[in-house]
């Protein structure tokens, strides 16, 4: 990956660039666009504890599917997530303690 300063505060798709590969908001990216889910990641927090992941086509079913992934859920807590949140864009929002 090219060298951009990423910006947490903003949504971030494929094509833009990263910091590092180790960059937590970009893995988490990678990590869903390589499932081919078109799906908005962000850090929000005051540490950057929350990962929060955007994508219209969340329903209860696929974000329970995503938290039964035991795997993922163990990499998001060695990034160092404590939350993570699964938004629609419109009402629709998951919250998870990591």
């Amino acid at each position: 990956m090219d060298d951009i300063s990423p910006d947490f505060n903003k949504k971030q798709r494929l094509g833009e660039k990263a910091t590092s590969p180790l960059n937590p908001q970009i893995v988490e990216l990678v990590r869903f666009l390589n499932q081919g889910l078109d799906i908005y990641v962000r850090v929000d927090g005051a540490k950057n504890e929350q990962l929060v992941c955007e994508y219209i086509l969340f329903t209860r079913p696929s974000v329970h599917q995503i938290m039964q992934n035991t795997d993922l859920v163990t990499a998001w807590r060695k990034l160092g997530f404590k939350e993570v949140i699964f938004e629609t864009g419109y009402k629709d929002t998951w919250a998870y303690r990591l």
